[in-house]
């Protein structure tokens, strides 16, 4: 009996044990992302594209990168993830390369690296532009009625990477173009067959205008013409910069009027009534009598206002010092009140008042105890960008913060009520007879990535005047600035300040903002009247 009883739970407990066992896991894991956070090779050219939605990479690097042997300088990756094969062992990217992030799920990247070739074909003789068809492979020069075409000399011929193109047949001596002729290109991995020809056409020497004269958009603000480049010569080029009502749909833009110069030539489809798409740059080639081309680049803007710029929004810190934001997460404007070896610094302040929000900002140069070598005296000063103190010194003060925009007048309202010099370098000896100045000065910038406010500012260093460049990053490109002195008592008065922007850096557009306000112009180098006021009612940015 028993040993019915024993075979019985024996069978019992192996059924048990046999049934766990065919349990399946049915608990998924999390859904984690895995990607690319950064990717940069050598001979890169801007900044990497990394599209998350489509989980894809573009890159487009110089001429002279050799796509069979391209070195990944760096790359990152989302947190706890990994990735196949690594990028940094990769070399020929000719073709796209497919890469593998692994987190608990695999998430397949495109990686696509490509490079911009600048073509050419010239020949002796030649008037207009050369047409260059890259997808056909094909290229066409002219040359007048009754030159002939049998007896063409090539000035230029570039159908590759400078430095390693091979090219068949030779481009030495006379070529009979009564044809048109194959030639071969062999760079690196490439082999390519290009086909060149010469037509006679009909230019009128001298007739060089191809000038856009009107193009007008449906509800746009304005638009800034800059012609660069050289006139009469194929090396011409100009920017139309469209500004638009901050919302607006830079999608579908209805034309309303569009003309060019007479008798010049355009092929395209930009017509009026048409719905155009300015989210990115547009290009328009019109050819002049003379046959020339000239580029014209379209670009459409948005008409972005920045934060707090009626100067409304204000809050006190743990020590009631103000600062000119909602809150101490949403900073764009700074100012140097601060709290340093057990003296509050408070130069700043909202004054009750203001025509466009119940405050305005009021700025007053003040005296310091000037303890252990310290400053005697600090300016009144509003700025967009960072100013962080670090114990009795300041660790950064940095001028700029993000506006993807391109205004053409910063407009404000503001009164000024200077005081006699008190201080000159620090010091109360030998300070000139003279009036205090204020100065409120704007700069367009355009910075490739972050502002880096990492480096700190040696205030021990300081000699003299300061350039108004001293605190800007150091890898900023001025595009447009404007300025304003503040001399003698002001009253409240309104202030347009027109942005001249540089024409040699016109293929940029900005991304950051600088703004300086200040009652003590030579402030930074501790120079200034005691008591000297600028009161500044708002900013606003004029499109």
């Amino acid at each position: 009996m028993n040993n019915i009883y024993i075979k019985q739970f024996t069978a019992f407990v192996l059924l048990l044990l046999l049934s766990y066992s065919c349990i399946e896991n049915d608990i998924p894991y999390r859904k984690v992302f895995g990607g690319f956070t950064s990717f940069s090779v050598e001979g890169q050219i801007g900044e990497t594209i990394i599209d998350n939605d489509i989980q894809r990479i573009d890159i487009l690097v110089g001429e002279e990168v050799n796509l069979t042997d391209v070195e990944v300088l760096s790359y990152s990756l989302t947190e706890n993830t990994t990735v196949s094969p690594d990028p940094k062992e990769v070399k020929n990217y000719r073709d796209s390369v497919l890469f593998t992030v692994k987190t608990y799920q695999d998430y397949d990247w495109t990686v696509s690296i490509s490079q911009n070739i600048a073509y050419d074909f010239a020949v002796e003789g030649q008037v207009g532009s050369t047409e260059i068809n890259e997808l056909a492979k094909t290229m066409k020069a002219f040359v007048p009625i009754g030159y002939g075409l049998d007896a063409i000399t090539i000035l230029n011929l570039k159908l590759g990477p400078d430095g390693r193109t091979d090219i068949t047949p030779s481009i030495d001596g006379i070529h009979n173009f009564t044809s048109p002729i194959a030639f071969v290109s062999s760079y690196d991995d490439v082999t390519e067959e290009w086909t060149l020809s010469v037509e006679e056409r009909n230019c009128e020497e001298g007739k060089d205008d191809a000038e856009i004269e009107s193009l007008v958009f449906e509800d746009m603000l304005s638009a800034t013409h800059t012609v660069t480049g050289f006139t009469g010569t194929d090396n011409n080029y100009a920017y139309i910069d469209v500004n638009f009502p901050e919302g607006t749909d830079l999608t579908n833009l209805i034309i309303s009027d569009f003309t060019y110069s007479d008798e010049a030539v355009y092929s395209g489809d930009w017509q009026v009534g048409n719905a155009v798409d300015l989210s990115n740059d547009q290009t328009l080639l019109i050819e002049s009598p003379s046959c020339l081309t000239k580029k014209w680049i379209i670009r459409g803007h948005l008409a972005l206002q920045m934060p707090n710029t009626n100067l409304g929004e204000w809050y006190y810190d743990s020590r009631s010092i103000p600062y000119p934001a909602a809150t101490e997460d949403d900073v764009f404007w700074s100012t140097p009140n601060i709290y340093t070896v057990g003296v509050t610094t408070i130069t700043t302040s909202p004054i009750e008042g203001g025509e466009r929000e119940d405050k305005f900002a009021r700025l007053e140069t003040v005296s310091v105890p000037g303890v252990f070598g310290l400053p005697k005296i600090a300016a009144g000063t509003l700025f967009s960008g960072r100013f962080i103190p670090k114990g009795a010194f300041v660790e950064y003060v940095r001028f700029g913060e993000q506006l993807h925009s391109r205004p053409i007048a910063l407009n404000l309202k503001a009164s000024y009520a200077p005081t006699k010099l008190t201080y000159k370098d620090n010091s109360a000896q030998n300070v000139p007879d003279e009036l205090d100045r204020g100065n409120i000065w704007v700069k367009l910038m355009y910075i490739d990535g972050d502002i880096d406010y990492e480096n700190g500012i040696d205030h021990s260093t300081f000699q003299g005047s300061k350039p108004q460049s001293l605190h800007l990053p150091t890898d900023a490109i001025i595009l447009g600035e404007a300025q304003v002195v503040l001399e003698n008592k002001i009253e409240w008065d309104e202030f347009r300040l027109p942005i001249e922007y540089d024409i040699q850096y016109a293929e940029y557009t900005p991304t950051h903002i600088a703004i300086v306000a200040t009652a003590s112009i030579e402030g930074e180098s501790f120079t200034g009247g005691v008591g000297s006021i600028l009161e500044i009612d708002y900013f606003e940015l004029e499109y």
